[in-house]
């Protein structure tokens, strides 16, 4: 293909002036239809009446040449005619799709941002908020692929074409994709992580407590004996517990 004639796969504008183009070139075909008929009249009575026969052979050569050259710039004019069409239909698909995943992935890359900033939040809120963000981008796999297969269509239908703005603005949007769900499970994963340590932290202070509470009565019992019992130059059995207590704590 000419390179005058290859197009920005994507680019409405751009296949929309070519397409044009190609109108006009199927008109002037058809004016100058006429013009081959007349010239081909002319060729075939001077062959006629010529007994050379290497020059009729020649005409006859030429005249054939022409016609197969004019027949395969008509045939090249209407198939390329029929899949500018086609890449039209395909590419206002394409840039429809294009559009809704950029409009998702900005959504929900706000909604991120703005979970980030709840960070006062209880940790079973937020926990609670990131997993329906997760779930919501798990729906939204299926228009993320929806868009790799019509960008492949593309790609694949219009290879001799320039596709390079459909490869890139698709790895651009999978990566885009591909990033905000890892950030989200990342965020998942520590702030559950997070709820686990405090769950610890609790019950640790919970067995702490507990084991104070049965030091406090252990002490209460020994106060109580030693003040029921005389006094004796002996080790004070409460004295030495509060210091284990004082040391532990």
């Amino acid at each position: 293909m000419l390179k005058s004639n290859i197009v920005t796969v994507g680019n409405i504008e751009e296949i929309n002036r070519m397409i044009a183009r190609m109108k006009i070139t199927e008109g002037d075909l058809e004016h100058r239809h006429p013009q081959l008929d007349s010239v081909f009249t002319l060729a075939q009575n001077l062959k006629n009446k010529m007994s050379s026969s290497d020059l009729r052979t020649a005409i006859t050569e030429k005249l054939e040449k022409v016609k197969n050259q004019w027949d395969g710039t008509q045939h090249g004019v209407e198939v390329r005619q029929h899949q500018l069409k086609c890449m039209l239909t395909d590419s206002m698909k394409w840039n429809d799709q294009k559009q809704e995943m950029e409009k998702l992935i900005g959504q929900y890359e706000i909604h991120l941002h703005a979970l980030l900033q709840s960070s006062k939040e209880k940790l079973t809120k937020q926990i609670s908020e990131n997993k329906v963000l997760m779930q919501d981008l798990d729906k939204g796999d299926a228009r993320i692929i929806s868009f790799n297969e019509l960008s492949s269509k593309l790609l694949q239908d219009y290879s001799g074409d320039d596709t390079r703005n459909v490869k890139e603005i698709m790895n651009h949007l999978n990566t885009s994709w591909i990033n905000l769900k890892h950030r989200t499970c990342n965020r998942q994963n520590c702030l559950e992580a997070d709820l686990k340590t405090v769950h610890a932290l609790l019950r640790d202070l919970e067995k702490f407590l507990k084991w104070i509470q049965e030091a406090e009565a252990t002490v209460n019992v020994l106060a109580d004996a030693l003040q029921r019992e005389p006094t004796t130059p002996r080790s004070d059995p409460g004295r030495e517990l509060k210091k284990q207590i004082e040391v532990r704590g």
